[in-house]
């Protein structure tokens, strides 16, 4: 998906639920799924920043842990919790370059089993 320079994290977290969810319900698991899915395809295709597959896991984390507590596999749940840190990695990698490389390895690994 190509985006405008101008949008936000937020914004582009928008337009994937535009396309991913019909409903004002909290978001279900495969929701979440096709959502970070969608993220991480525009990230290996180089149509959103590292930063920005970040600000998205994140908040795809966040709606995690709301009270409604949604069920996801453990897979999807690393994948998201390596993707809402990895420029914390990025910024650590000249140091110890093996977290980023694992969270790489990671995200690829899932991105490839769920597509």
């Amino acid at each position: 998906m190509q985006f405008p320079n101008k949008l936000t994290p937020t914004e582009i977290l928008h337009e994937y639920m535009k396309n991913v969810v019909f409903s004002s319900n909290p978001l279900t698991a495969e929701q979440i799924e096709e959502i970070f899915l969608r993220a991480l395809r525009d990230f290996f295709e180089k149509n959103i920043s590292l930063k920005y597959l970040e600000s998205i896991a994140c908040q795809l984390n966040y709606e995690l842990h709301k009270p409604e507590k949604i069920s996801l596999d453990r897979e999807l749940e690393r994948a998201l919790e390596e993707a809402a840190e990895i420029t914390y990695y990025l910024r650590k990698k000249d140091k110890n370059p093996q977290p980023f490389k694992e969270a790489l390895k990671v995200l690829k690994d899932y991105y490839k089993k769920n597509t």
